[in-house]
């Protein structure tokens, strides 16, 4: 079965989105993998200093002030495709980094790629290497931990932060639950389970009664399984980054402003007592549905 790829078409603010295809029956190549088509974006691979190669997506004005979107656990680019245009439709240039494990950044071997401290500084890296000034960073569960990290370490690198569901500020029970269930040995189990329908139910089951997903977000959650190295390293992630939340001790240093934005129906990360993230400079949203 051939697939042409997402198309582009314009919006009414004149940005791109991408119109939805029919379900496949084989996962999506590389070169189908989102931005494939959309002709308003521009995707690339840097280079750090410690080898390791990142996809970098971005929409957008070049010259406009950046705004960086960081994906969460087993998500990519993809997971802000509808986001990134309408940032770059304000004027702003809009850029995606692809954390190491997933989507088509590389997928180092072995856990130490994949602890706290190894993801923040592959974000703060990219960042020097994309030569990005004060950027604001959107992003979303387990990339709103890297991010708080990471203005935690560098208070004033960042000119806001925008969280989205962000572990660490609320228990992560999902997190909690695949490291029980995911042994070593469990591995080449999960590789050759990883269907197309069981990709399908997790989506399901993350969705609140606002709204759902559709084939196409399947089908680009699903396409990163045919790696080699992404289960190995999504079962890293789960067993040596930090899924706790931040202490007031911690949240107290920083004076970056920030937003944090949950779904009143989030069934991934429950919320603690109200008002751990009330440090200064950050404000709650609640989206209800």
């Amino acid at each position: 079965m051939t697939h042409p790829g997402p198309v582009a078409r314009v919006t009414p603010r004149g940005g791109t989105s991408v119109e939805r295809r029919p379900a496949l029956i084989r996962r999506l190549r590389p070169d189908e993998m989102f931005p494939s088509g959309l002709p308003t974006y521009r995707a690339s691979i840097i280079a750090l200093a410690s080898g390791e190669r990142v996809r970098v997506t971005e929409t957008g004005f070049s010259g406009g002030r950046p705004v960086v979107f960081l994906h969460g656990w087993g998500c990519s680019a993809w997971s802000f495709n509808r986001t990134m245009p309408a940032i770059a439709a304000a004027g702003f240039r809009a850029i995606a980094i692809g954390l190491p494990g997933h989507g088509l950044s590389g997928k180092p071997e072995g856990h130490a790629p994949y602890t706290t401290d190894a993801m923040v500084a592959h974000v703060t890296e990219s960042l020097d290497v994309l030569g990005l000034d004060r950027p604001a960073i959107v992003a979303h569960s387990m990339g709103g931990a890297i991010a708080m990290h990471a203005v935690l370490r560098q208070e004033g690198r960042f000119r806001a932060l925008a969280l989205l569901a962000p572990v660490g500020f609320g228990v992560a029970r999902l997190a909690s639950m695949g490291r029980r269930l995911s042994p070593g040995w469990t591995v080449p189990f999960s590789r050759a389970g990883l269907r197309r329908w069981v990709v399908a139910r997790i989506l399901g089951l993350t969705y609140g009664s606002l709204g759902t997903f559709d084939q196409r977000d399947v089908d680009e959650y699903w396409a990163p399984g045919q790696f080699p190295g992404f289960v190995p390293a999504m079962r890293a992630l789960l067993h040596h980054f930090r899924w706790t939340p931040f202490t007031w001790e911690e949240l107290l240093g920083s004076r970056t402003p920030t937003v944090l934005i949950r779904g009143s129906e989030d069934r991934v990360i429950l919320p603690l007592a109200e008002g751990l993230a009330r440090y200064a400079g950050a404000r709650e949203v609640e989206i209800p549905g």
